[in-house]
């Protein structure tokens, strides 16, 4: 039977490994150290996957777990699911590309964010033929290492699905992703919170809306906030609001027609979300994301306050690269990447929400352009005719990595 190695195993390797193996695959986990060094730490012995609706529980002695793939680790037919950040993809397929040499019939999966790293993945391959299959796993899952308080003090290698949004699994002519989809729609039906999994010939405009989805990253990782508080920050929601409203117009000069399929299963159009965004805080949109859990960040923060490089290039990037080769300005993208960057190469130190928001207006009046204010009878007018507050509100809490 063909295994799935999973490639780059941390929160979201490890959840997607988890489901895979609650449904009977074979499983071949590539650990990053973290994991690693979790495992060998866990007094239960236990390996938890834990959602609001239930969890899956795996003995760490069952499961396979390595440092480093080898040649010998790799079979014909295996699926090799990447899932490291998409500033380590061309590295990563660097370290693949020489281990599935003479091997048949192998796929690729993409689980990561950014639309680019399907076209990385075939420029690092070369001529190997292999099947590429991208993904969309929109969940935001918080590792707790064993006896880390208050949530974990039975020693358990806990990984906490805190929000989970639909899975959008790209169809192809191989099929081979068809275990996947079954295995997730199926599974997540059982344990997780309820939501969609789609099976598409046409995942592309997914891929574009879930990028659009996570411009809150950088906002997130340079403000220190947690998604609840992030959420319900005016200043924050309003930089969002501004880079979203710029990556939006660039896609849809290009030609895409960006969805988000991958937020919700019943997404609504995705040109409300900016007005959605800059909603003043009076009409109660965002009282609901005080329920997140306190602890769920993003992942651009992970590597941010570690000092690690982020994904800004991947997502941000892409909406200025696009813009720039349509010649059109995208200043907000712009001074949001300079200042990610900046704090790239110092000691981590937090932006406050309304500097942040300071900051991107000073660079969009820096470009010429003239700065839109959305005041409360502008936004509010809008949302309240025909009573959509009590519709709209449920959409706002489903942030991913």
């Amino acid at each position: 039977m063909p295994k799935y190695i999973v490639f780059g195993a941390g929160c979201v390797g490890v959840y997607i490994g988890a489901v895979l193996l609650a449904s009977g695959k074979d499983v071949l986990f590539v650990s990053r150290s973290r994991l690693q060094k979790s495992v060998a730490q866990s007094h239960s012995g236990n390996l938890v996957l834990k959602s609001p609706k239930g969890e899956l529980r795996f003995e760490i002695a069952d499961l396979r777990i390595v440092s480093q793939l080898t040649s010998e680790d790799v079979e014909d037919g295996d699926l090799i699911i990447l899932t490291v950040k998409s500033n380590d993809t061309a590295s990563s397929i660097r370290q693949i590309a020489p281990l599935i040499f003479g091997k048949q019939n192998i796929s690729i999966i993409s689980a990561q964010n950014g639309v680019e790293n399907e076209s990385v993945i075939k420029k690092e391959l070369g001529e190997l033929e292999v099947t590429v299959i991208n993904t969309i796993f929109g969940a935001n899952v918080i590792w707790r290492d064993p006896d880390q308080l208050p949530d974990n003090p039975t020693g358990d290698v806990l990984f906490k699905v805190t929000t989970a949004n639909p899975a959008v699994i790209e169809k192809t002519v191989s099929e081979k992703e068809t275990e996947l989809y079954e295995a997730f729609l199926f599974q997540n039906s059982k344990w997780a919170p309820p939501f969609a999994c789609v099976l598409t010939k046409d995942i592309r405009d997914a891929q574009m809306g879930k990028l659009l989805i996570n411009l809150h990253n950088a906002v997130s990782a340079i403000t220190d906030l947690p998604l609840c508080l992030e959420l319900q920050n005016f200043y924050c929601r309003r930089v969002w609001a501004l880079c979203f409203k710029e990556g939006l117009a660039v896609m849809r000069a290009a030609g895409h027609k960006p969805n988000l399929v991958s937020f919700r299963p019943d997404p609504i159009p995705i040109g409300i979300m900016p007005w959605m965004l800059s909603a003043p805080d009076w009409l109660g949109l965002y009282s609901k994301s005080a329920a997140l859990d306190p602890s769920a960040r993003s992942s651009m923060w992970d590597d941010l306050s570690a000092g690690r490089p982020t994904e800004i290039q991947e997502l941000n990037g892409f909406v200025q690269r696009l813009g720039r080769s349509l010649s059109i300005p995208t200043p907000c993208t712009d001074r949001m990447i300079e200042i990610i960057e900046d704090a790239q190469n110092r000691p981590y130190t937090p932006i406050d929400p309304k500097t942040l928001y300071e900051m991107v207006l000073d660079g969009r009046k820096d470009s010429g352009i003239e700065v839109t204010v959305f005041n409360s009878i502008s936004i509010g007018v809008p949302l309240l005719i025909g009573g959509v507050l009590a519709v709209l509100s449920s959409y706002l809490y489903h942030i991913e990595e």
